[in-house]
């Protein structure tokens, strides 16, 4: 098992609203929402004939894909995120975007227990950037709500390899058959959505879902990057709130509630002043701290927080798997080696890589940069600069890795010959 599938925890389980809330106001006019659509077949959806009678289940469906993972016990509810979830919960399209670790998928199973609203749940892999299969997992998550939902999608897909219906076509279907759907307000969460945004089939038809779905439906993205979506016109609007990876934090008082009220371990105060230094709110971190301290005693506590590093230990085998294998060699190369700069300034970071040929530009550099900051592992300084640092553990873990992968006296001469921040 991955220290992944130790932090998701076993899918399984169904999901269901407990209140319901309606949307304020009927709206009239054009939606607040519409966004340019790539796909159009001329077609009414309410004009799409019905397919003849068939069975209907024609795809095999993974049921861990479309149901939220069960909450631990030992998992603390953050209020202040509920909170405010529930209060965009009404949006078009809301977006929870932060690297590995954040907690984006407990935050957002939690809500499923606890919203005013019905919730669909749609975990994405690989696989989904195929049409069908995104299409065929839409009815499915949908049926764990309301069993019998998409007879005429399902038909469409079924007929596939018979006659071809255009995926066009089957889209405008599953659009019309949303409709059912309209007599609550409902949320369908695209958990790891990141997977299939790079697809522009998979873009194409989100967008469409966007513009054309139900008054009363919002859409979640968990990802780990921001979505390459044109979201301009919702943003414009109010329509996508965003939570990040600064928002997802674990602030010291739900630290100190963590480890009391969940894991039952309270933290000394100044161990808990080291703590939030040290892991800065990260929750994979913390997770794993606990899971190194559990039944020590506090000598061996404070001792152990005192020399927690992310250059060895479960720390260091996360951080090298789960948030370094997923980024790009070029990223991968940008963090490692201005892992030695104690502030990333964008003319810095350039002149490390000045002997490439040919060098890469000030726009790849700073691309690469803000890579860095929307996962989480780096971050500015303030608002007012543009200067960048590195979270503590995620510093230390790179500059182990920069040690293994260079010789001692090329990691001098770089530390020698790179520009030195002015005084």
């Amino acid at each position: 098992m991955t220290d992944r599938d130790a932090l998701r925890e076993p899918i399984s389980g169904t999901v269901a609203g407990h209140r319901t809330t309606v949307r304020d106001g009927a709206r009239t006019g054009p939606q607040p929402w519409s966004v340019p659509v790539p796909m159009s077949t001329g077609l009414r959806p309410d004009a799409v004939p019905p397919p003849a009678e068939r069975t209907v289940d024609q795809y095999p469906v993974s049921r861990a894909k479309v149901t939220p993972p069960p909450l631990r016990e030992a998992t603390l509810s953050r209020d202040r995120l509920l909170d405010w979830l529930e209060r965009h919960v009404h949006r078009r399209c809301i977006t929870v975007v932060a690297e590995t670790g954040f907690g984006k998928t407990t935050l957002l199973t939690d809500f499923t227990q606890r919203a005013p609203v019905r919730c669909l749940w749609y975990r994405l892999d690989e696989g989904d950037r195929d049409p069908i299969s995104f299409l065929n997992y839409m009815v499915a998550a949908a049926r764990e709500a309301v069993p019998g939902f998409g007879t005429r999608t399902l038909a469409l897909l079924g007929d596939m390899l018979a006659t071809r219906p255009a995926t066009d076509l089957i889209v405008s279907t599953l659009i019309a058959e949303l409709a059912a759907l309209s007599d609550r307000s409902t949320v369908l969460i695209l958990d790891d959505y990141h997977v299939v945004d790079e697809d522009p089939r998979a873009r194409a038809l989100v967008t469409r879902l966007l513009a054309e779905a139900p008054d009363r439906m919002t859409f979640v993205l968990l990802s780990r990057r921001p979505p390459r979506l044109s979201l301009g016109r919702l943003v414009a609007r109010g329509e996508a709130p965003h939570l990040g990876a600064d928002d997802l934090r674990f602030s010291t008082d739900e630290t100190e509630r963590l480890f009391r009220d969940v894991y039952h371990q309270p933290l000394e105060t100044e161990v808990l002043r080291q703590v939030e230094a040290r892991t800065e709110g990260w929750a994979a971190s913390l997770q794993l701290l606990h899971s190194s301290i559990r039944g020590r005693s506090q000598r061996d506590v404070r001792a152990f927080v005192h020399a927690i590093s992310g250059a060895e230990g479960p720390l260091y085998d996360y951080l090298a798997e789960e948030v370094m294998g997923d980024l790009t060699p070029d990223v991968q190369r940008f963090l490692t080696c201005t892992s030695i700069l104690d502030d990333v300034r964008l003319e810095l970071a350039s002149a490390i890589f000045a002997a490439d040929d040919p060098p890469p530009s000030t726009e790849t550099v700073e691309g690469w940069a803000a890579v860095g900051q929307q996962a989480g592992l780096m971050s500015r300084h303030s608002a007012l600069t543009s200067d960048r640092r590195y979270h503590p553990l995620m510093r230390e873990f790179l500059e182990r890795r920069l040690a293994l992968l260079v010789e001692p006296d090329e990691l001098r001469g770089m530390h020698l010959r790179w520009p030195r921040r002015p005084s």
